[in-house]
């Protein structure tokens, strides 16, 4: 008798806990959306608008890179015509096939892209007017003089770009792909 009495007393209270979850629950849900707050910047200046992109930029300083025909002959021209653009080179040396380019970063706020594509406009510029070119070498420096960014340029790209085997785009984006960055 009193098994029969303690099993009834499990079901019904077993029943009653589960009657609740047969109910569907909506707790949270609303109808309306949440109003979205105009933010405005604490610090620093706020970009013009409309923000340029930075594939437009890179296309920009690629172009005025290859606007040096005729100014860069060689490789020492080709040094030249970087720091005449503001970009501090710190090393422009050739070992054998290869020519070594280390420079100083600009202004952080402007960043990086800009230079590295002057610097492969310019450098398919010196593919063309050189009879043996060699693979650049890029190290971007930091104000300390300490690599934190390198990528590469090769003799075949700017050779195909001066060919008209790759576009613009095409060139600029495989140098892009070479950009490797570390963290200090």
């Amino acid at each position: 008798m009193k098994r029969r009495r303690y099993l009834e007393s499990v079901l019904a209270v077993s029943s009653a806990a589960l009657a609740g979850c047969a109910e569907e629950q909506d707790v949270g849900y609303e109808e309306t959306p949440t109003p979205v707050e105009e933010q405005t910047p604490v610090e620093g200046p706020a970009p013009d608008l409309p923000v340029a992109e930075y594939s437009d930029e890179y296309e920009a300083s690629l172009e005025d890179g290859l606007a040096l025909a005729g100014e860069v002959t060689d490789e020492e021209t080709f040094g030249e015509a970087l720091e005449n653009h503001g970009i501090e080179t710190d090393r422009l040396e050739r070992e054998g096939r290869f020519l070594f380019l280390e420079y100083f970063a600009g202004d952080p706020a402007r960043g990086v892209v800009p230079d590295m594509g002057y610097v492969a406009g310019a450098y398919a510029v010196l593919v063309g007017a050189v009879d043996d070119p060699a693979r650049l070498q890029v190290a971007v420096l930091d104000d300390g003089g300490e690599p934190f960014g390198t990528y590469t340029v090769y003799v075949d790209w700017a050779q195909q770009f001066d060919e008209e085997e790759l576009s613009l785009e095409s060139y600029g984006e495989l140098v892009f792909e070479t950009f490797k960055t570390e963290r200090s």
